[in-house]
């Protein structure tokens, strides 16, 4: 009983926003509940189940989802999309071979960014919001000013598709890029200068299996390494840390 009354203490002291049904989930979950739309005062879901569904099921979804703007201006397919970090601009990379940088607020096409030979496979923004790196499957990466367009650098090296780019969050290196590509490395740029050569990571081949004793000829076996694709890149909150999916 003593337990029970010092937990209906603890729950009594959480801010509003973190009660029933959001004290169950972690506080980022529950404000995202929240944002779309809880129950009603004094009303109770059985389960948390129950109550996440009834807060964020399909068609609640579809109903609180607005239209603000339409951007128009790409030829092709657009399969990348992201914002700058004040949320003014939004940049976009298409099938056409351009990256286009928007006004949010007008939905005027700000700057048309030319150079790729290939579909752009994926954008990043550095973290002091200085400047776009877009990648594409001409294996090259080219870095763009915001909100200007103007042309960085263009960073040669790869030998296969360029999957995915990301920038460091750690404050002292804003411009360190990273990368992974369908060559079988991942790549560390600093994304201000053309010229300047990576770092390159290259994932440990498996080790050979050991051959059967008394097999002279398994001894002379030898596995090549072989490059595996990667398909995604990123770096953790603080920039210590990389982490690579293939």
């Amino acid at each position: 009983s003593a337990n029970r009354g010092r937990q209906e203490k603890e729950n009594r002291r959480l801010p509003t926003y973190l009660r029933w049904p959001h004290i169950q989930a972690d506080q980022v979950h529950g404000l995202s509940l929240r944002e779309i739309g809880g129950f009603t005062k004094n009303h109770r879901a059985p389960s948390v189940r129950a109550s996440c569904y009834a807060i964020a099921k399909p068609s609640t979804l579809v109903e609180k989802m607005q239209i603000i703007k339409k951007l128009r201006g790409h030829q092709n397919a657009v399969y990348c999309a992201t914002f700058d970090r004040t949320g003014r601009f939004v940049i976009t990379g298409s099938d056409d071979r351009l990256v286009k940088i928007w006004a949010m607020e007008t939905a005027f096409c700000l700057a048309s960014c030319r150079g790729h030979e290939g579909d752009i496979t994926d954008l990043a923004v550095s973290s002091n919001n200085a400047v776009v790196a877009s990648s594409a499957n001409d294996f090259v990466i080219r870095v763009w000013r915001i909100p200007d367009g103007m042309p960085i650098s263009v960073l040669k090296g790869h030998t296969g598709v360029v999957t995915a780019i990301a920038f460091s969050p750690r404050p002292g290196a804003a411009f360190q890029l990273l990368s992974s590509s369908d060559d079988g490395t991942c790549r560390i740029w600093d994304a201000r200068y053309s010229q300047q050569p990576p770092r390159i990571y290259t994932p440990k081949p498996p080790d050979a299996a050991p051959g059967k004793s008394g097999d002279a000829s398994s001894s002379a076996v030898q596995v090549q390494p072989i490059n595996h694709q990667i398909l995604c890149c990123a770096f953790n909150a603080n920039g210590t840390v990389f982490v690579t999916g293939s």
